[in-house]
């Protein structure tokens, strides 16, 4: 449940690569499509091809993988990403996310995931932390209540997500200019720089760079 925290400061934690050290897109899509069988392991390969020759965006070429999962319902897919959060992402999460997430707990601080990551499984993330909510990519859904194969608006990456959290900071009462955001990727600029405290955790390279010009701290969990 996600509680309004009137002129206060929040925490958002980035999740692929920084609350975890693996890329859950990847970890998920690869065992869905390991369990479907050759049919579906070669179409895979597929997409990965023409991702790596350019010819897909990467936006595209998640979208063609998640295709497997066109035509499960909301609830189903809902319970696959419980399992799938506590069978193998909570052993992804590295010991320092740990200690960092029990800090602004005892400080009062309400924490949200943030990821570009499929929110049938960020949300079930968040809720097994004890974390107040999420903010992922979502899935669109038919009048049956059946995923379409296709993302409900943009992925949530880079502005998109600075917009997501401008609206909800605006309608929670939440101060984002003094809040805190952890991530490890440069991609995230847009969010990083709007916020009062931005801190990258096991940077990439073009973030580290920034962060040494800025004079933004860098933490490895």
């Amino acid at each position: 449940m996600i509680e309004k925290n009137k002129h206060k400061p929040a925490v958002f934690v980035d999740v692929d690569l920084t609350l975890i050290n693996c890329e859950s897109f990847r970890i998920f899509i690869l065992k869905k499509y390991l369990e479907a069988g050759l049919l579906k392991k070669s179409k895979l390969a597929w997409f990965y091809l023409l991702r790596r020759i350019g010819k897909i965006s990467i936006s595209r070429f998640k979208k063609q993988c998640f295709f497997i999962l066109k035509g499960m319902k909301r609830s189903e897919l809902e319970m696959l990403g419980a399992r799938f959060s506590k069978n193998v992402l909570l052993k992804y999460v590295r010991p320092g996310a740990y200690i960092t997430l029990k800090k602004h707990k005892s400080n009062g601080l309400p924490i949200y995931l943030v990821s570009a990551s499929p929110q049938f499984y960020v949300k079930s993330l968040s809720n097994q932390l004890g974390l107040f909510g999420s903010f992922a990519t979502e899935f669109k859904y038919n009048k049956e209540g059946k995923f379409t194969g296709d993302f409900d608006g943009s992925e949530c990456i880079a502005e998109e997500k600075l917009l997501r959290l401008k609206y909800f900071c605006e309608r929670m009462g939440i101060d984002l200019n003094s809040s805190v955001f952890y991530t490890d990727s440069y991609k995230d600029m847009p969010l990083l720089i709007s916020v009062g405290v931005p801190i990258a955790v096991c940077p990439d390279k073009q973030l580290k760079k920034i962060c040494k010009q800025k004079g933004w701290a860098i933490e490895y969990w």
